[in-house]
């Protein structure tokens, strides 16, 4: 039988050693030239993966919060070079999402209570910031700990502010604990990211997985309520009644237009 003093000992070293292994699980990825979202590491076009690209001037990333503001397209603005459709080494067509405080940086929190839970694969392109800043990226558990460390400084800014793209670069990470907010940040000036993406996110209405709630979300559920086309209960399933009728369509029609209640989509199958 083990003694008290043996028992503490081995309470002891589970208690140091699981948060070393949780932690040895995570992984920092990047920093990796990036101008369309074919350049993402992650499987982005799979079932439940979100890119959020401000290309609809709001920030609809669902259980999350960040401390930006969605801009552009302007002359100093600096998107993801491909999303104004054209590769051009410009990012002045598109939209991103700016702070004024490069050294607070980029915060992107996640709400442990998500239909989904938190997600275990996120990224963010940074964009542009203070002239020739170094990056620095840093993910979080949900204990709020550090998971792989910073990722950074990272010298890759250019010495323009005119929308260039070349500088641009993907930062992410995973943790299959789960990963409760990011941090991207440099020293002097402003910031703007782009194509913050995620696993685990699923918008309820988003039947394109383009982010948004729009009209063609709408007729897709319509068509799917008369037999024409086939949409998840967990997209198109407004009122969560355990159906997809005219009276769904409806409610995310008018949640497109901004008059709609709170939509009631059950949680999808992931695994």
């Amino acid at each position: 039988m083990l003694n008290s003093n043996a028992v503490l000992a081995i309470v002891t070293a589970v208690l140091l050693v699981a948060p070393l292994a949780a932690h040895a699980q995570a992984t920092n990825i990047g920093p990796s030239a990036y101008t369309s979202r074919e350049d993402s590491p992650f499987e982005t076009t799979v079932f439940g993966f979100c890119v959020e690209d401000f290309e609809n001037g709001k920030f609809d990333i669902p259980g999350a919060t960040g401390n930006g503001t969605p801009i552009g397209p302007g002359g100093l603005t600096d998107s993801v070079d491909a999303d104004d459709g054209v590769p051009d080494g410009s990012g002045t067509g598109g939209r991103s999402y700016f702070s004024g405080n490069g050294l607070a940086g980029i915060v992107i929190s996640f709400d442990e209570a998500r239909t989904h839970g938190l997600p275990t694969e996120v990224g963010v392109v940074w964009t542009d910031g203070g002239l020739n800043a170094d990056v620095t990226f840093e993910a979080f558990g949900p204990s709020g700990v550090t998971l792989a460390g910073p990722n950074g400084p990272n010298a890759h800014a250019d010495a323009s502010n005119s929308g260039t793209t070349e500088e641009d670069r993907f930062y992410g990470a995973t943790n299959p604990a789960g990963i409760s907010s990011i941090v991207i940040s440099n020293p002097g000036g402003g910031i703007e990211v782009d194509h913050i993406q995620l696993n685990r996110c699923v918008l309820c209405g988003d039947t394109n997985g383009d982010l948004a709630v729009t009209a063609s979300d709408a007729l897709f559920a319509l068509l799917t309520a008369v037999g024409i086309e086939s949409c998840d209960l967990c997209l198109c399933d407004a009122n969560g009644n355990g159906s997809i009728t005219s009276v769904d369509a409806l409610t995310i029609l008018l949640t497109a237009v901004g008059t709609g209640p709170t939509m009631l989509c059950p949680p999808c199958n992931l695994d």
